[in-house]
């Protein structure tokens, strides 16, 4: 079959991608410019303590950006990609009384950002290190991140959207995180590999990609062996367990004997589990995903109760932010369980491990180290923060793979006589 019928040849492609690679990452470098500039026009400078504060978070982001990456222009690109949606949080307070919840609102939707970045720049730096061309790795990297973007995206802009409707005098504070939430998350996903496009692919650059790889592959190989009965088995009990503590601790919480903030709570467990089936595709790996994030809300609101925090309406936009950041890693994993082509869900769950767990775990953790010159905005809700970030990591690393292989053991997917006694 001619190539050229089925659409334009890998010739055409690649003569159009310098442009319309340089045209995107013009776009969002004025976007990512457009709070400065606004501010210098009104006249209303930042503070010194929001400048450091800034100033702190992003070299803190770009220190862990090159210590995943060990290239400065990949690193300065993951440090830089989630600004324009910081940008537009900022553009849309200012002059408002909105003004006040512009940084950490900022903080939530920079971190979300961060942890795009990073996945989407390991995707493309594995992929120059395997021996494919710099510009034909960006274009696939994009495509096969869609599976994980699409399912981060509904958090994302689910979750704040829900605010918006159950209280209208939250609209505009709830639009302006989902949009800083989805700008951030999609100017991560295609900065990094589109800026990467720029790199020689030299020896060097693939012998220090490959180095880090096979490091982190050595510490994670244990971690991946929780796919695998007995540890399978076991890791889902502790959810199970955690799950049960944690809803009994989180019910203590004043406001959880409001019915508007129960109406809250079962609508974002709608969302999560839309996002998961989303990403999982199969019921197994959905209810899998959908324990893991579901986890991480209940443990925020048990932060919040043993804090004795206020759970008000600017503290559940910020636990909207937070959710779409502890939901990224679980995602990840488990889009690269799925990209992985294997059949069963041990040796999925494995492969996901090995290829998204170490960026994941990297985002997450590195979410927790950006956050931490704004801890102080959240007050004593910061707890809450804190234990939400960390299960989000042990879910998307330990509790997820468990769950989807116990599941798969408890109802076998169909197959041959064939496949199950390997009969050749």
């Amino acid at each position: 079959m001619d190539d050229g019928a089925t659409g334009p040849s890998r010739d055409a492609a690649v003569s159009l991608f310098g442009p319309a690679r340089n045209t995107i990452l013009l776009l969002l470098g004025m976007a990512a410019l457009a709070a400065p500039a606004l501010s210098v026009a009104v006249g209303q400078a930042p503070g010194l303590g929001f400048s450091l504060r800034f100033a702190a978070m992003l070299v803190a982001s770009a220190l862990i950006a090159l210590s995943q990456f060990r290239d400065p222009l990949l690193a300065a690109a993951g440090t830089l990609a989630p600004l324009p949606g910081v940008s537009l949080v900022f553009c849309g307070t200012f002059g408002t009384s909105l003004s006040s919840t512009a940084a950490s609102l900022g903080a939530l939707v920079y971190a979300l950002g961060f942890s795009v970045a990073l996945i989407s720049g390991d995707g493309f730096a594995q992929r120059v290190a395997d021996g494919e061309a710099p510009q034909a790795s960006a274009m696939l990297v994009l495509q096969n991140n869609v599976r994980f973007l699409g399912p981060v995206l509904v958090v994302a802009l689910g979750l704040p959207g829900l605010l918006a409707v159950a209280d209208p005098q939250r609209v505009m504070p709830s639009l302006l995180l989902a949009g800083g939430n989805a700008l951030a998350a999609l100017s991560a996903w295609a900065a990094v590999p589109l800026a990467g496009s720029f790199l020689a692919g030299g020896e060097d650059f693939i012998a220090r990609t490959n180095r880090t790889r096979e490091g982190w592959t050595r510490r994670f190989e244990r971690i991946a062996s929780v796919a695998r009965p007995p540890w399978a088995m076991s890791a889902t009990g502790i959810l199970v367990v955690l799950l049960v503590l944690g809803t009994f601790g989180s019910a203590k919480l004043d406001a959880a004997k409001v019915p508007a903030l129960r109406l809250d709570a079962a609508a974002a467990g709608f969302v999560i589990v839309a996002a998961a089936l989303l990403a999982g595709r199969d019921w197994r790996r959905t209810l899998a995903i959908a324990f893991a994030a579901t986890g991480t809300l209940i443990y925020a609101l048990w932060g919040y109760s043993r804090g004795g925090a206020a759970v008000d309406a600017p503290l559940l936009l910020a636990t909207a932010g937070l959710c779409a950041i502890c939901f990224a890693p679980v995602a990840a994993v488990a889009a690269g369980a799925a990209l992985s082509g294997r059949s069963d869900a041990a040796s999925a769950s494995e492969a996901g491990i090995l290829g998204s767990g170490p960026v994941a775990a990297t985002g997450i953790l590195g979410s927790l180290i950006l956050l931490t010159p704004w801890y102080r905005e959240f007050g004593a809700a910061r707890a809450g923060f804190v234990l939400a970030i960390l299960f989000a990591a042990a879910g998307a690393l330990v509790f997820h793979p468990a769950v989807a292989s116990v599941l798969e053991d408890i109802v076998p997917r169909r197959q041959t006589l064939a496949e199950r006694y390997r009969v050749k």
